[in-house]
Formats: C-alpha cells, structure tokens, sequence
C-alpha cells in the first residue's frame, strides 16, 4: 500500500478510503459514563461488610476452638504428670530390698550364710572363705 501525505492540511490521502486517518490527530473514543447506581453501590458496600463480619466470627470462633482445645491439653498433660509421679512412686517401693526379700521368700529362695562367687578365669565357686 501506498499512501500520500499532504503536510498542510495534516490529511492522508489513502489509496483505499476506508483507511483514510488524521495524521497528527488522536482519534476520540466515544466512552459512555456509565456510573453505577447509587443503590447498587449501597448494595456492594452492604454486602463487603457482611462478608467482613463473617469472616471475622469465623476467626473468633476458630480462636475460642483452640482456646478450649488448649485447656483441655493442659488438663491431660496435669493427669499424665499425677500418673507418672504415682508410678515412679510405685516402682521405687517395688524396688526396695525389703519387698524383693519377701517376694524372694514367697518364691522359695534362701539367703545364703556367706556369699558365694564365681571365679570366670577357672570357673571355680569361692564361698568366701580363703581358699
């Protein structure tokens, strides 16, 4: 295509007149102003708040979920504490030597008069006397 441009009156001569443009010209855009009702923006503004609103109890609803959920883990935590202080309470008189004798007893052992040993190089049994 080829086009003639006549600087004086700023035109363009188009070999197609269909094409034919102002040069130098910007070319209007015909923009309707379509403003939104006022109602509708009522409407809008009405309905963010209550979205807002919402989300915001659902946020308080989630911090009172983990409020309770802590006080009830602080509770457990309080029982397992009580619990594992009352078995080791149990295991340290299970373990005393007066216990393992009567249950040793009930089980049919003796208590020897003197210590024996066992000498692992020969395994040669030594009463406690000098041998």
């Amino acid at each position: 295509m080829s086009a003639l441009v006549d600087f004086t009156t700023a035109k363009v001569a188009v070999i197609r007149p269909q094409f034919a443009e102002l040069v130098g010209v910007r070319p209007k855009i015909a923009i309707k102003n379509k403003s939104l009702p006022i109602s509708a923006f009522i409407s809008l503004v009405i309905v963010m708040i209550a979205i807002s609103m919402m989300g915001v109890i659902f946020l308080q609803a989630l911090v009172a979920k983990s409020a309770f959920q802590k006080v009830e883990l602080v509770q457990q935590r309080t029982v397992l504490i009580a619990e594992r202080a009352y078995l080791m309470e149990r295991a340290a008189q299970l373990e005393s030597p007066e216990v393992l004798l009567e249950r040793a007893k009930a089980i049919g052992m003796i208590s020897p008069e003197r210590p024996t040993y066992l000498r692992l190089s020969d395994h040669k049994l030594l009463d406690g006397r000098r041998n």
